[in-house]
C-alpha cells in the first residue's frame, strides 16, 4: 500500500480509489494491526440460520469505518450538523438513525454511572 501512496503523497494530492480497493487496504491494515481474532456473524436467509466465522479484519469495510466515525463523533459531543456534513450525508432522515443510537448509548452510560456511584455508597459487608 505504501508503494502506491508515496509517489502521490510527494505530489501532495490524494489518490482516487475505488470502494473495493479502499476496502482491500482497510482489511490489510486491520490484519497488520492484529485484528485477527475469529469472529462469527449470524444472518438468516429464508428460514435458514447462517453463521460466517472469519478473522475480524475481514469484516472491515469503508462503510463500517464511516459508521464508526459518525457514532464516535456524535458520542464525543460533535454537533450533528458538522458530522452530517463531514460524512457526506445530505438527507437528514438517513442520518437520524445515528443520532438515535448515540442518544441510547448516552442514556445507558448515564444509568450505568448512576448505578456505579450508588454501589460505591453501599456499606461493604466484611466476612
Amino acid at each position: 500500500m505504501l508503494e502506491y501512496l508515496l509517489p502521490t503523497l510527494y505530489r501532495r494530492s490524494l489518490p482516487v480509489l475505488s470502494n473495493q480497493k479502499t476496502n482491500d487496504y482497510i482489511k490489510e491494515l486491520g490484519e497488520l494491526v492484529g485484528l485477527d481474532e475469529l469472529t462469527s456473524m449470524t444472518t438468516r436467509r429464508g428460514g435458514e440460520r447462517l453463521v460466517d466465522t472469519r478473522p475480524q479484519y475481514e469484516y472491515l469495510t469503508m462503510h463500517a469505518a464511516r459508521r464508526t466515525f459518525i457514532t464516535i463523533s456524535l458520542e464525543g459531543g460533535m454537533r450533528a450538523e458538522v458530522v452530517k456534513k463531514v460524512s457526506g450525508y445530505t438527507n437528514y432522515q438517513t442520518f437520524k438513525k445515528y443520532i438515535k443510537i448515540t442518544d441510547t448509548v448516552k442514556e445507558l452510560e448515564r444509568v450505568w454511572e448512576s448505578a456505579e456511584k450508588e454501589a460505591e455508597l453501599q456499606p461493604q459487608v466484611s466476612e
